[in-house]
């Protein structure tokens, strides 16, 4: 019985064994399934490839995605290789677009046959390759929900005008407080507005070159002359309240001068000058060169005219003279670049202006120096990073006369100079998360300036007067470019501007008696939050509905609290308060 028992046992524990490595073999089968079927999910989830132009060079920072039913299932960027990878989401009937600034739009229903990707894209028609950035999002012109004018390389070489301010009077709503050109006018009255938004000497919209102020840090003027002309590659501008951008300059709009990039294959060399009667010339030379990663840029300006008398013949006096003027302006930059996402770079600006106003002893100069530091990053996980620093200085000298009525003799009624110093620091980041293009960025500037004075009574100084302090701001902005489908985009968008003015007093001391009077102001804190929201609905290539709200504000001048001063029949007095 025992030998039965053990013979059974023998045969269950067999069949046991036997079934466990049936169970086994069909548990590691079941997992190899499972794991090709998943590798396979992943697989099919996502869709990888590289973007190149014609000539198979590679394409960083093309904008890459997929839609389904006019909605945006996935979206990314190339890396400095033209490498993208997106998520189908389970999507089917998928459609590919891939856009980069200066090629055409591609356009592909997706098709499993083709994966991995290999897109090339082709040179963009004039009407495609237009990208504005003035909106702090670069974006092409025909998707961005903002009346923008953008002038182009073209368009300013067949203009007749050779000042910045006067090419930008033929867009509708561009003004300048005088109508006078910048070669004459003195540069206390040369404010810039939009819209018919217009006030005294200080501009009502931000004017910048490749996204630095060119307004007078203590004065808010406009220096024109300070923009490099054969340099500009393209001008934005943007009409209606842009404090959302820019803060308080730019309570009616804002102006970008945006200057010509490197090329790669070839030097950039060009030159523009003009002679005519009155001893007048003008020229603008601008020089661009890379080589193995290291970028060199020239950009160089040269203006001069004996002028003539502004006094019509038959009144004209012994006091009046030719109003003539000249400037020279310098640009040098140096940049290198680590790869097609990465670079540094410096620059420097030496400007210099002299103005006669006409008569004997009326004259302004202007003397301003700027350094400047730039760096740009752009990783595909972390987005894109780019810093601005800045540190100028400048000093304003200024005559003023009175001049008799039969206009032979003229006395000298005051002497103006104005020190000023500025330097500020802006870190901004931007990145695509699937249909939305958030981007954000800190600003922090600080402005020092005074107006020293000597006032002349009966042609002997009488008095002696200086007025002026410092201002700090801090700034916060952050957007959110949503596509929601391909033809609908909104914008929503904030910008938060701390301000605070201090150190300020005025002084006058009377040079008769030698009486001293002296004013300490309080510290003045202000604060203000710009939102703007936009849509724009794309109805076909040739029509867009555009809508926007936006609030702006603008912050008095360090000139516009301390010191009293008229532009023609506009007095406006210190308000300290």
């Amino acid at each position: 019985m025992d030998k039965v028992n053990k013979i059974i046992f023998s045969f269950i524990s067999v069949y046991l064994v036997i079934a466990v490595d049936f169970l086994c073999a069909f548990a590691s089968l079941r997992l190899i399934l499972l794991i090709l079927i998943s590798v396979f999910a992943i697989s099919a989830q996502t869709v990888s490839g590289t973007v190149t132009d014609q000539q198979n060079a590679s394409i960083a920072n093309a904008e890459v995605s997929l839609s389904a039913q006019n909605k945006i299932v996935s979206r990314s960027v190339t890396d400095s290789e033209g490498r993208f990878t997106l998520n189908t989401n389970g999507e089917q009937n998928l459609l590919l677009r891939v856009s980069a600034q200066g090629f055409a739009l591609f356009e592909k229903p997706l098709n499993d046959s083709d994966l991995p990707l290999t897109v090339i894209l082709s040179p963009a028609n004039l009407r495609e390759e237009v990208t504005v950035s003035i909106t702090r999002t670069e974006t092409r012109l025909a998707e961005t929900p903002a009346s923008i004018i953008v002038l182009d390389r073209e368009t300013l070489n067949a203009t007749a005008a050779q000042t910045p301010d006067e090419t930008l009077r033929q867009i509708a709503g561009f003004g300048l407080f005088r109508r006078s050109s910048s070669k004459t006018a003195n540069p206390t009255t040369q404010g810039a507005n939009l819209r018919g938004l217009a006030g005294s000497g200080a501009s009502r919209a931000a004017v910048l070159l490749d996204g630095l102020s060119v307004h007078d840090a203590f004065g808010g003027w406009t220096y024109w002359s300070r923009v490099p002309r054969a340099a500009v590659e393209q001008i934005e501008v943007l009409r209606g309240g842009a404090s959302t951008f820019y803060g308080t300059s730019a309570l009616s709009g804002a102006v970008n001068f945006l200057t010509a990039g490197f090329d790669e294959n070839s030097p950039i060399l060009r030159f523009d000058t003009s002679a005519g009667t009155q001893g007048t010339f003008d020229g603008s030379l601008f020089a661009a060169y890379e080589k193995s990663g290291w970028s060199f840029d020239l950009a160089a300006d040269s203006f001069k005219t004996d002028g003539y008398i502004p006094i019509v013949e038959t009144e004209r006096g012994a006091s009046d003279t030719q109003a003539n003027s000249r400037h020279n302006n310098i640009f040098l930059t140096v940049a290198r670049s680590f790869s097609k996402t990465s670079r540094v770079f410096v620059r420097g600006n030496y400007f210099t202006e002299n103005r006669s106003n006409g008569t004997n002893l009326q004259s302004n100069q202007t003397r301003f120096r700027q350094l400047a530091f730039g760096a740009d990053f752009t990783n595909g996980k972390f987005g894109a990073f780019q810093f601005r620093s800045f540190v100028e200085k400048q000093i304003y000298d200024q005559t003023f006369s009175a001049v008799s009525a039969d206009r032979n003799t003229e006395t000298l009624s005051r002497l103006q100079r104005v020190p000023s110093q500025a330097f500020g620091a802006n870190l901004f980041w931007s990145k695509i998360f699937s249909n939305h293009s958030v981007s954000s960025f800190f600003e922090f500037r600080e402005v020092r300036g005074f107006s020293d004075e000597i006032g002349f009574f009966g042609g002997r100084a009488a008095s002696q007067s200086s007025s002026g302090g410092r201002e700090k701001t801090f700034s916060v902005f952050a957007q959110d470019v949503w596509r929601i489908t391909r033809k609908l985009n909104l914008n929503f968008g904030g910008r938060f501007d701390y301000r605070k003015n201090f150190d300020a007093l005025s002084v006058t001391r009377s040079l008769t008696n030698n009486q001293t009077t002296a004013a300490n102001f309080p510290d003045r804190r202000e604060s203000a939050f710009s939102p703007r929201i936009a849509a724009l609905y794309q109805i076909n290539d040739n029509f867009s509905f555009i809508a926007s709200y936006a609030k702006s504000f603008r912050a008095p001048t360090l000139n516009e609290l301390y010191r009293g001063f008229r532009v023609g029949n506009v007095v406006t007095l210190a308000n300290e308060n």
